[in-house]
């Protein structure tokens, strides 16, 4: 099978495939990334209730921990990458058996701990910092009823800090959501090929395939269609990449990339 010889209306099929496919798992993970994002917080909104804004501004770093965020990361890679792993594996051997689902889930929960650690980690980071800004923001321009007890303060700050954290973490689960499936199928994508024998692979940049498709990397030249071995990395204007959304990669270059690969098997 040489998909890496397709003309553009295959490609196109291909894509638009890919792209549907990729969109329901985006929907499924928006909610379940938001709500990994708001069990993180929870503890920060019980502290609320009991201590001051300042005691428990300082307990950030113990409060919020990355145990949720670490589980929905478990589950979407090896939910979307074991689909999209079968999924190539079965386009280039023209088989439906999949023998290799265990091996590909536990090779992905590796995948997980070893190789997006530090994104996992600079999500609890940023979820800190959000936290410890909003403390500051309400208690700088939130007004208090007047007479208000001291338990009445501390639940209406409580209430106040959920409704602005919960309309901040809308934005962050869309974007978690939807780089880590392109991401998990990209990766899928790559231990498919790998599976399958392939040898060869093809860099698509989807923004000049589908128009309507994110424009990422579109400018790049040199990188749509770009042809390496499997195992050998992809050149992104200076980076090395193993395929799209690579983790090595920097966060511009990797965030919300609608990019795929095709592959060749001699």
């Amino acid at each position: 099978m040489d998909e890496t010889r397709y003309n553009t209306k295959q490609l196109t099929v291909l894509l638009r495939q890919i792209s549907r496919t990729r969109k329901v798992y985006v929907n499924q993970y928006n909610q379940r990334v938001g709500a990994a994002l708001q069990a993180q917080i929870k503890p920060v909104i019980e502290s609320l209730e009991t201590r001051s804004p300042d005691e428990v501004k300082g307990q950030l770093q113990t409060l919020i921990k990355p145990d949720s965020i670490n589980a929905v990361f478990r589950n979407l890679f090896v939910t979307v990458g074991a689909t999209f792993a079968r999924n190539v594996e079965e386009r280039i051997t023209k088989s439906d058996e999949d023998p290799m689902i265990g091996i590909w889930e536990g090779a992905l929960i590796a995948y997980v701990t070893h190789e997006l650690g530090p994104i996992i980690s600079s999500i609890s980071i940023n979820s800190r910092d959000k936290a410890g800004r909003l403390i500051d923001r309400i208690m700088r321009e939130y007004t208090f009823p007047e007479g208000a007890g001291i338990f009445d303060t501390a639940k209406l700050f409580q209430k106040e800090f959920n409704r602005l954290y919960g309309e901040m973490s809308i934005g962050r689960a869309k974007v978690i959501s939807q780089t880590e499936v392109l991401r998990a199928s990209n990766k899928g994508s790559h231990m498919g090929a790998q599976s399958a024998g392939a040898t060869r692979k093809v860099w698509l940049t989807s923004g000049i395939i589908l128009p309507d498709s994110e424009p990422r990397h579109v400018g790049y030249p040199g990188l749509h269609m770009q042809e390496r071995a499997l195992d050998e990395a992809y050149d992104v204007r200076g980076y090395q990449a193993m395929y799209p959304c690579d983790p090595g990669l920097p966060a511009g270059e990797s965030i919300n990339c609608h990019c795929a690969e095709v592959y060749r098997r001699i």
